[in-house]
């Protein structure tokens, strides 16, 4: 290993230029290349008239220069170099006539589109450098070796997209050859370059027009057979000798079917197999050939082995077929008359049932044909039907001439639409069903199409309800079904609806999707706007009154919630004070109702309570005695801590006087009993005058009181 590593250096670093012969003269060829043009092996320089380019010389007649250096390619690069410098330093630009550009084993390990471009790009560039010459590229590197493929066909297509000339086999000259390589294996040894040199050199000859020594109308010469006529390269392309020529060479590269003149030819590698009798395939034709190639005549019956096939214009029939001979349809399959086969075959638009190789006419029914069921008349399938058929007890869907397994839809069979579930009738299937997978719902009951049923209908987790056989989508209301009431909307029962629904001209309550008798509550028409009240789960338009609902109790006026009402309402024989719609339990007031002043305490009028009360909380203060106001109450009152004079059922503020309660003279000052006041007062500001003491009058008091600036004398209690 160290040693061919050290040879590969060695490779890689001989860096000298091949001298040229005569680089000035004419008809010169300028060559480009690398090691294999320098001469390198394993074993020492190949000089002089061994070395390739030096052959070609010779057999063209060609004068030559030659730069090369080891270890280039198109694209690889080695010390700068590549083959578009060494352009740069060939000698032949001013006469050359021919620019020799070879290589192939540096670039291998680069990619197709990479190689191509820099092809073409050294292309162009010969052709600018070297205005006189023709530009030729050849790959030198082994065909046979894998790692060349894609360097031969990118050197090939690259050279033809820049206008220049691929020179035909070069690819091929070593060809796997092991005598011509050196010890290494990949540099070629004298005999490699012979190979090489007699290659190239031929097709420059025949670029020449080098007179050869031959009769024959073939010449090859190292890896390339030539056209040849009166001792002279022929253009010629096409079959030529039973060779497939391309302008006067064998392509090599050339394998498959050729056509031409009319005709398919077999070549391998460029040479037409002429041995080959039989069919052949090649792409996605079967060809049938006679040595080696068609006959475009020929069309019929042929025997190859064991086998018969049908010829038409040389080209076998593949596939499946029929032809007619003897009286009979023969099948052919795979392309072969076989007599063994047993199924369908499609000829001239219809299908036809072959048994044992032939038609079999007198098929007809139900058939079971290569794992399908298949309708038959007169042993062709009829691909026009598509309905029911009885067969063994059962009905089946033929759809186009066959069972369909796949199919659940709807058939119509004469005047009745079946349910059909994977490809046959299922009598005991009750669903919905639309014809075709679209439009209008229908209700399949037993299989069949229930035209008479109406009510609701269980299908697919689902209830559905039905009118004349039909979804009804769009219904949206109650349905009676076995002795219940249900709400349906849109066609399906609503378990989820819990709300009012009017039916007919009567509003009822639905829970849960059911209308249950027992509940009595308040309820919305979808949820908003006026509450209604529901006894009974229907809305009771006479009841007024109260009714509690989810711990509120609110008021109902004729069956209605009533948001705008404020005052009393008696119900179970408790009168309650209501306030917007619902019971105030907050509120402690007084309220007028029906022209009576009452005592609402807590939400209700309590009929024991005497007390003062206001209006709303504010403004005059009335007496309350059971639960009432009482107008006529004329007398002193005991509230919070104080007492008050009431006259008329009100407090008196403007009142300051002699007030008589049970067996006691008070005094009040402006509406209260003043317990600190001390003075003289009268009964009602008129008549006797009395001494006033600590908010009482005195009867024992006996002396004098100054009122007002004077002093007045008192004897029990009376001022004298």
């Amino acid at each position: 290993m160290k040693r061919l590593f050290g040879l590969f250096l060695t490779f890689v670093l001989c860096i000298s230029l091949t001298p040229s012969v005569d680089a000035y003269s004419n008809d010169l060829v300028q060559f480009i290349g690398d090691s294999y043009t320098q001469g390198y092996t394993s074993e020492g320089m190949i000089v002089g008239y061994n070395l390739w380019y030096v052959q070609v010389f010779r057999k063209a007649h060609l004068k030559y220069t030659a730069a090369s250096y080891g270890g280039v390619g198109f694209v690889k690069e080695s010390d700068g170099r590549t083959f578009s410098t060494l352009l740069d330093e060939g000698k032949g630009k001013r006469n050359a006539k021919y620019v020799v550009i070879t290589g192939g084993y540096n670039d291998k390990d680069y990619s197709y589109k990479t190689i191509k471009n820099k092809v073409y790009e050294t292309v162009k560039k010969a052709q600018t450098l070297y205005p006189k010459a023709k530009v030729y590229v050849g790959m030198t590197g082994d065909s046979v070796n894998k790692h060349f493929k894609t360097v031969m066909q990118a050197y090939k297509d690259g050279t033809k997209e820049a206008g220049g000339t691929y020179i035909t086999n070069s690819e091929n000259a070593l060809n796997g050859n092991q005598s011509y390589f050196s010890f290494d294996g990949h540099h070629p040894n004298k005999y490699g370059h012979y190979s090489i040199g007699e290659t190239i050199g031929c097709y420059l000859m025949k670029c020449e027009d080098v007179k050869v020594n031959t009769y024959a109308s073939t010449i090859t010469i190292g890896a390339s057979t030539y056209a040849t006529q009166y001792d002279h390269f022929i253009d010629v392309t096409g079959v030529y000798h039973n060779y497939y020529m391309v302008d006067g060479i064998v392509d090599q590269s050339i394998t498959g079917a050729i056509e031409y003149e009319g005709e398919y030819y077999k070549v391998d590698s460029g040479k037409i197999d002429t041995s080959y009798n039989g069919p052949w395939t090649c792409g996605k034709t079967t060809y049938y050939l006679v040595n080696g190639h068609t006959n475009k005549k020929m069309t019929g019956i042929v025997k190859y082995g064991n086998d018969w096939y049908f010829v038409n214009n040389g080209i076998v029939l593949t596939g499946d077929t029929l032809i007619y001979y003897n009286g009979q349809w023969h099948c052919i399959h795979n392309g072969k008359i076989d007599d063994t086969y047993t199924g369908l075959v499609d000829f001239g638009g219809k299908t036809y049932y072959v048994v044992n190789g032939t038609v079999n006419t007198s098929s007809n029914g139900l058939t079971y044909i290569n794992g399908e069921w298949c309708y038959l008349v007169n042993g062709v399938l009829d691909t026009n039907y598509n309905s029911l058929i009885f067969y063994n007890g059962t009905w089946y869907y033929v759809d186009h001439g066959k069972i369909n397994w796949k199919y659940t839809n709807l058939v119509k069979y004469y005047s009745t639409w079946n349910y059909v579930e994977n490809g046959q009738i299922n009598w005991n299937k009750n669903t919905l069903c639309q014809v075709n997978g679209s439009g209008t719902w229908y209700y399949v009951s037993n299989s069949v199409i229930n035209w008479n049923y109406q009510g609701l209908a269980y299908c697919n987790n689902n209830w559905y309800y039905i009118e004349k056989g039909i979804y009804q989508s769009s219904y949206s209301s109650l349905v009676l079904y076995n002795g219940d009431w249900y709400y349906v909307k849109n066609g399906k029962i609503d378990w989820n609806y819990t709300n009012l629904v009017q039916y007919g001209n009567i509003w009822y309550y639905v829970e849960n999707g059911k209308l249950n008798w027992g509940v009595n509550t308040l309820s919305q028409v979808n949820g908003t706007g006026t509450w209604y009240y529901v006894e009974n789960s229907q809305i009771n338009w006479h009841y007024t009154g109260l009714t509690l609902y989810k711990g509120t109790w609110y008021y109902i006026e004729n069956g209605q919630l009533n948001w705008s009402y404020n005052g009393l309402v008696y119900y179970n024989g408790t009168w309650y004070y209501v306030k917007n719609g619902l019971i105030d339990w907050n509120y402690s007031n007084l309220v007028l109702f029906n022209g009576t002043w009452y005592y609402v305490d807590h939400g209700q009028i309590n009929w024991h309570k005497t007390t003062l009360s206001q209006v709303n909380g504010s403004g005059t203060w009335y007496y309350v005695e059971n639960g009432q106001l009482n107008w006529s109450y004329n007398g002193l009152f005991y509230f919070n801590k104080t007492w008050y004079y009431v006259k008329n059922g009100s407090i008196d503020w403007n009142y300051s006087n002699l007030v008589y309660y049970n067996g006691t003279w008070y005094y009040v000052n402006h509406g209260k009993i003043d317990w600190h006041k001390t003075t003289l007062s009268q009964v009602n500001g008129s008549g006797t005058w009395y001494y006033v003491e600590n908010g009482q009058l005195n009867w024992s008091y006996n002396g004098t009181y100054n009122y007002n600036g004077i002093n007045y004398t008192i004897r029990n209690g009376i001022v004298c």
